[in-house]
């Protein structure tokens, strides 16, 4: 039986590089030209370079600046917060805290939300278990974390992507860069990538796993071999155009579905049960209105679509039945977020990407109609915006000196190198170790975007509170190297000066017997 597998897997494994070869066979058939400014002028010297302005993009670029190091901060978008702020991904999940009520998440992430609730942009008590993701106002998310960059000192350039980089042995001094002030080079000593694709660590030749796991099963049929070699499966290839409607009259909605439980689709997040019952507290008691991303109001959509008012599927787009329909609303906002389509596409290719942003429009407002016209509360309301960015789930994921399986988080292991600590809903937290941001043959960088760290157990590290942890060791890490260790490669420096930085800076690494073992106290 495990040789059928084995070979089931070996038969995917070439399909999908026979059509990766394909592929590449369209690209050679192309005419090319040859194309390459003489000379670019060096725009910015600094110490750190951080690339990307997401969440783990923030969360570096502050701790950096803050360690007093010279810190830039670049992204091809022209505003700061990733998914945050152009996809409307703005409820955060909410893997900070256990089931006795303690923060095991903090540092930025904990001093972000407080000043997010202190502007009444998320709900004041969010230091709630009960709580599955934590939605926020993405404006005033917007403002305190430019705030929080300026007071760091950080500078921050808009609509800039990165298009080369230049290299010499294993470290990179400068990338190249394109905006209005056409090409350009920014010389650095530290680099961070947090462009959630890779996009530094790829032009750098890191290998990856794109759009797939490495797979510790099939490493065993070559032995070590291939161990940590890029070894890969395939695995999920999707992406969500989330979208907002205004104006709903959430206690009706409420009321009608305290009436009919049965239209509530419950579900588990580890040992917190997402039923009715939580429904109502956090609606009642919190000011926010979630609905799980599960298929609630099923019978109401099979309904419409037997009727011919709905569709369960338009182009590519899977709809509500086999996407989900989840929902994350805030009180004083009276609108909500919703997640309810899925596409397959390939994030490396942007006629496709470009086409399910457009495809998109159409799916959202389909949506919103099949809630308006069925949902009590919804029918005065209207779409307010549609994402700018699609949100993809995954992209690529380096190959660092050690790729992290689930089966280690789910066994809790803990790790010399913890960096923070997150449970998702479980009653023993996980570690994040600081390796997971090494990537194979490069000296000078770290990889801080939870989607594209070492590992085959991409879910829990694409999660903002995550995201941020990661991001605040990676300018920790780097400022050390500048400001202790002369710029040496940070794999040479002493996990405990990091450790101890963290935790000065508010960062939890664990009790006071845990700090024993890992030799901070």
């Amino acid at each position: 039986m495990k040789i059928l597998k084995t070979l089931k897997k070996i038969i995917i494994i070439w399909i999908n590089f026979t059509k990766s070869i394909k592929n590449a066979n369209q690209y050679r058939s192309r005419d090319y030209i040859e194309y390459k400014p003489n000379s670019v002028p060096i725009a910015y010297d600094v110490d750190v370079l951080v690339v990307g302005a997401g969440v783990s993009g923030l969360a570096a670029a502050i701790s950096s600046g803050r360690s007093g190091v010279k810190t830039l901060l670049i992204e091809k978008q022209s505003i700061v917060g990733g998914l945050v702020t152009g996809g409307w991904v703005t409820p955060f999940s909410m893997q900070m805290m256990l089931e006795n009520g303690e923060l095991i998440t903090r540092g930025l992430v904990e001093e972000l939300f407080d000043r997010i609730s202190d502007m009444g942009g998320t709900v004041e008590n969010w230091r709630d278990w009960k709580i599955p993701k934590l939605q926020i106002d993405p404006e005033i998310f917007k403002y305190v974390v430019i705030d929080m960059l300026k007071n760091a000192g950080v500078k921050v350039i808009l609509n800039t992507p990165l298009l080369d980089v230049i290299q010499q042995n294993k470290f990179i001094s400068e990338v190249i860069i394109h905006n209005k002030a056409g090409f350009q080079a920014i010389r650095a000593k530290q680099f961070i990538d947090c462009s959630g694709e890779a996009d530094l660590a790829r032009l750098c030749g890191v290998p990856c796993t794109l759009n797939a796991d490495v797979d510790p099963t099939l490493i065993k049929v070559v032995n070590q071999a291939l161990k940590n070699k890029g070894w890969v499966k395939g695995t999920e290839k999707t992406a969500s155009l989330q979208f907002v409607i205004g104006n709903v009259n959430f206690d009706k909605t409420h009321d009608f579905i305290i009436e009919n439980p049965d239209h509530y689709a419950s579900t588990k997040r580890g040992n917190l049960i997402e039923d009715v019952e939580l429904f109502s507290y956090l609606w009642k008691k919190q000011g926010f209105f979630y609905l799980p991303h599960e298929t609630s109001f099923k019978e109401l959509i099979k309904s419409e679509v037997t009727k011919g008012d709905m569709s369960f599927e338009i182009g590519k787009y899977k709809l509500i039945e086999e996407s989900g329909l989840g929902m994350d609303g805030l009180r004083s906002s009276k609108s909500v977020v919703v997640n309810a389509n899925r596409i397959m596409l390939n994030p490396f290719n942007e006629e496709d990407v470009s086409n399910a942003m457009n495809d998109g429009q159409e799916v959202c407002f389909e949506i919103w109609k099949f809630l308006q016209n069925t949902i009590p509360g919804f029918e005065n309301s209207s779409i307010t915006a549609v994402a700018s960015y699609m949100g993809i789930r995954r992209g690529a994921q380096i190959i660092g000196d050690h790729v992290y399986t689930a089966e280690e988080r789910m066994e809790c292991l803990q790790y010399k190198d913890s960096i923070g600590m997150a449970s998702r809903k479980t009653e023993k937290p996980y570690e994040v170790p600081f390796s997971l941001m090494l990537p194979i043959g490069v000296d000078n960088l770290l990889v801080a975007s939870g989607k594209t760290v070492s590992t085959d157990d991409f879910l829990p590290y694409r999660t903002k509170p995550t995201c941020m942890i990661l991001g605040q060791a990676a300018g920790a890490a780097s400022a050390l190297c500048i400001k202790d260790l002369k710029n040496l490669n940070p794999r040479d420096l002493d996990i405990r000066d990091l450790q101890k930085s963290l935790i000065k800076d508010g960062v939890y690494l664990g009790d006071a017997d845990r700090l024993k073992e890992l030799n901070l106290l």
